[in-house]
């Protein structure tokens, strides 16, 4: 049988359906988020006797191309992440992201950061995208066989989960934007004051990094001052945002497949994103969730949705929760498995 390294960079939670498909394997954690000279070292240091190596998204390959003793080995990746994306859109919020450089990037500086980031892609065989998103932009950079498998709910939060009622009478929201620029807060606040004009009991409920308050505090602290936005820097349960808050907005520009959306509408809160979010595929049905990048276009999806009387919402809510079902573990390990024989086949 072949051995497989699966290389974790967070080992993030709603990927361990993935793991759990997989037999025969080991587990190697490379220190993507540690200095660079340590990246390279672990990049050196990845056992060379396994058939297939597995990792957990694409930007350490930009070390792995180092290691050309991995070169004859089978590589697929998990994208999971916008670097396809910033490729080609080379977006202003990417590059704010980096930490050695606090400015925006010289075009020619972030044509050769992106060359570097994505030379090393070329060692893939196969990838396994988290959304049609991510494979979309992943074809335009690399020719290999992608298949798409949405993550999972998160399986430590799943039994609090079956147990948390939403406030179906609610005209709160709740977002949750603490992993940086991209996330959209400044279209977070925009689309919500123009909410406010139409729903003045409105309250917003933001989970987010200390780092964002103080970029967006300018539009955030008149909203505080008002009573209007509650702000929190440390982990919440979802269950107090349940009792909170009935719709749940992501606002990102580009997110890959935040299973935050999934896990709110696994409680019956309604989830209201835009186009350019990877979590929309699964209510394609439901097109009115699904918003441009523009703040007004986001409050008129979230303004639909508060309209509704309670039946409505009801209905609308159990929908919603049963959609989201799909994305329990155990539905998604038995996708997973699936999915990575197929590659394997076409590799």
């Amino acid at each position: 049988m072949e051995k497989t390294l699966i290389i974790t960079t967070i080992r993030h939670s709603a990927h361990e359906p993935f793991w759990e498909a997989i037999k025969n394997k080991k587990f190697y954690h490379f220190p993507f988020y540690d200095k660079p000279a340590l990246r390279y070292l672990g990049a050196l240091k990845i056992p060379k006797s396994f058939d297939i190596y597995l990792i957990e998204n694409l930007l350490p390959f930009a070390y792995l191309k180092y290691s050309p003793f991995l070169k004859n080995k089978i590589w697929i990746s998990i994208a999971a992440d916008a670097l396809p994306y910033v490729y080609f859109y080379k977006p202003d919020w990417y590059f704010k992201e980096i930490r050695l450089v606090k400015i925006c990037l010289p075009k020619l500086i972030r044509k050769f950061y992106l060359y570097e980031m994505t030379k090393g892609l070329e060692l893939l065989d196969g990838a396994i995208a988290v959304s049609n998103l991510v494979k979309k932009y992943l074809k335009r950079v690399i020719d290999v066989p992608i298949e798409v498998v949405h993550p999972s709910i998160s399986p430590k939060n799943l039994e609090d989960l079956k147990k948390t009622k939403v406030n179906i009478k609610s005209n709160n929201i709740f977002s949750l934007a603490n992993a940086g620029t991209f996330k959209g807060i400044d279209l977070l606040l925009e689309s919500f004051k123009i909410i406010l004009k139409e729903f003045k009991d409105a309250k917003l409920y933001l989970r987010t990094s200390i780092d964002l308050v103080k970029i967006y505090w300018r539009n955030m602290k008149q909203l505080i001052r008002n009573k209007k936005l509650v702000v929190f820097t440390k982990m919440i349960n979802w269950s107090y945002v349940s009792e909170k808050a009935f719709i749940y907005l992501q606002t990102s520009y580009f997110d890959p497949c935040p299973v935050s959306v999934f896990e709110a509408g696994y409680m019956g809160m309604i989830p209201i994103m835009t186009r350019y979010v990877g979590s929309s595929e699964l209510y394609k049905d439901y097109k009115f969730l699904i918003r441009e990048i523009d703040s007004e276009d986001i409050a008129e999806g979230v303004l639909n949705v508060l309209e509704k009387d309670i039946e409505e919402r009801k209905k609308l809510s159990k929908v919603i929760k049963e959609i989201s079902k799909r994305q329990e573990p155990e539905n998604v390990k038995k996708e997973f498995k699936y999915k990575f024989t197929k590659l394997l086949n076409k590799i």
